[in-house]
């Protein structure tokens, strides 16, 4: 079953990361340092999965913001000897690697940890723990975390596999897939609104506006959806939905103010 999670986790596709609104890394942007991992397997070709693998990081959010193969990977990224290179890294299959699913929470917690203390406090981290069954962070995040997902029916299909499989370990749970699809579409919707308000502040801003109350506003909003996005890892749906519906509400109010500052008038 975990084979299965791990190609599951692989199978899941969308990079969609280019929303800013979504990305909500505490990482800095900065210049990429010399790294021996980076220049050694940018010239890898053979065999092709290890060549992708390269190609994935360079066009993920890690790449954007100086995270290299060694952060997550482990090794030495100032080594020129390949052995001493890779001295410490183990296969993803490993329990001995720093990207096997159950020291993922770790890994990855270490620059995430709003979304490791979700995780955490949830069912799928208490079975994970226990019989090595639940998902983690590549399930849903793929392995360099560039992609997620986030239409309703790609996390319909991602809990089916466990929650709405007839004869599978879990007996079938039509209620809980209902409420995920639900609580990611009120994800989303926020998610929306906001990037909406943002094109508003820019409009405003070129017409040399005073928005200062509603970029006030729209970040408390912001905030709160963050809350939502971070605790949606926990998979308690109804503070969740609770909190995106209250981003959702809150952006909007900003964004019809900015309407009517942007574009004054009557309206249809």
């Amino acid at each position: 079953m975990g084979g299965r999670i791990l190609i599951l986790g692989l199978w899941i596709g969308g990079a969609l990361l280019g929303v800013r609104s979504w990305v909500g890394s505490s990482l800095g942007i900065g210049p990429q340092p010399s790294n021996s991992c980076v220049n050694c397997h940018q010239g890898i070709t053979t065999p092709l999965e290890l060549s992708q693998r390269y190609y994935d990081w360079h066009l993920s959010v890690h790449k954007e913001r100086g995270v290299t193969c060694d952060a997550c990977h482990g090794g030495d990224s100032q080594a020129r000897a390949v052995q001493e290179a890779h001295r410490g890294i183990f296969p993803s299959s490993d329990e001995r690697s720093r990207v096997h699913g159950k020291t993922q929470v770790e890994t990855c917690g270490a620059c995430h940890p709003e979304v490791r203390a979700a995780y955490v406090a949830s069912a799928h981290y208490v079975k994970l723990g226990s019989t090595g069954l639940g998902p983690f962070c590549s399930t849903c995040h793929l392995n360099m975390a560039n992609s997620t997902v986030r239409s309703a029916a790609d996390i319909g299909a991602l809990c089916s596999r466990c929650h709405g499989a007839e004869g599978g370990l879990l007996p079938p749970n039509p209620q809980l897939l209902k409420n995920a699809q639900e609580t990611l579409l009120s994800l989303s919707r926020a998610n929306g609104v906001l990037i909406w308000a943002d094109r508003l502040v820019e409009a405003a801003q070129e017409k040399r506006l005073d928005v200062a109350g509603e970029v006030r506003d729209l970040e408390a909003a912001r905030r709160l959806l963050a809350e939502a996005k971070w605790e949606w890892h926990a998979f308690r749906f109804e503070p969740v939905r609770a909190k995106a519906d209250r981003a959702f509400e809150q952006g909007t109010k900003v964004k019809d103010r900015l309407m009517q500052k942007v574009y004054p008038g009557p309206r249809l």
